[in-house]
């Protein structure tokens, strides 16, 4: 999977017994890290719990009235 931030990022399926197991690599840097955990593995996480994935992502308002540049 190759996203910014966030790559190098790895996904495999595990045959092992009755269940196959969901295997991530997640990449070194923190920022990274978190960003492919809320994006890719607690999604997986939440489908496998029975639950609606949801990708829930802090929205900000500018006010103030100021053109950005």
């Amino acid at each position: 999977v190759s996203i910014k931030p966030g790559k190098p990022v790895w996904f495999g399926v595990l045959e092992r017994g009755a269940r196959p197991q969901l295997v991530f690599g997640l990449p070194g840097n923190p920022v990274s890290t978190y960003v492919t955990l809320e994006t890719l593995v607690r999604p997986a996480l939440e489908r496998m719990g029975g639950l609606e994935p949801r990708l829930a992502f802090p929205r900000a308002v500018l006010s103030g009235g100021q053109p950005l540049k």
